[in-house]
């Protein structure tokens, strides 16, 4: 991975907003929108922008039912694999 492209990702994943995200998905698996909301105490249109841009790092999934969007950590992504053990990292601090 280049430079520049770790350091977009860095700038682009270490918000407040949607690291709260992370924490919340990784704690509780899956969430919908009203939920994620609810948590991170942001509004949908901001909200969404940020979900978007974890969604287009392969971060974050997301899948309907009916209208309803639900949201979940992708697991398998080599990023979201370095996020969650830096965060556990942090956590034993």
């Amino acid at each position: 991975m280049k430079l520049e492209s770790t350091s977009k990702i860095i700038e682009e994943i270490f918000s407040p907003i949607k690291m709260r995200i992370i924490l919340y998905l990784d704690e509780n698996e899956y969430a919908t929108l009203s939920s994620l909301i609810q948590h991170v105490k942001s509004n949908h249109k901001i909200l969404s922008r940020h979900l978007e841009i974890l969604k287009s790092f392969n971060i974050v999934k997301e899948y309907r039912v009916g209208k309803i969007r639900i949201f979940f950590l992708n697991r398998e992504n080599e990023v979201t694999q370095i996020i969650l053990r830096l965060i556990s990292a942090l956590r034993s601090l």
